[in-house]
């Protein structure tokens, strides 16, 4: 089962239009209320694939190498694609560091 998570309502309305109906998406904002909050099957499968989609910025606003970093600590089993643009440095040391994971 495919499943996709969206940080705003706009997003998951956006995907809606764009993922087969019989695929989840789930909204899990920015902001999370400590009381309400969702839990999601981690569990290692051949088939669980994570999409980052954003702004590509290594180590500022969005840091992704602590993403990568984290990501690394994964089994072979789990896939992460990143979609998105950013500036020229951000993009080589992005590559840079999965090369080196």
């Amino acid at each position: 089962m495919n499943c996709h998570v969206a940080i705003s309502k706009g997003i998951a309305t956006d995907l809606k239009k764009i993922v087969p109906s019989h695929q989840k998406i789930y909204t899990l904002p920015n902001c999370v209320d400590i009381i309400n909050y969702h839990i999601f099957n981690v569990t290692p499968s051949k088939d669980k694939r994570f999409l980052y989609v954003g702004r590509i910025e290594y180590a500022s606003q969005k840091n992704l190498k602590d993403l990568l970093l984290a990501f690394s600590r994964f089994d072979e089993s789990y896939q992460l694609d990143i979609v998105g643009t950013g500036n020229e440095t951000d993009l080589l040391q992005c590559k840079k560091a999965v090369e080196n994971l």
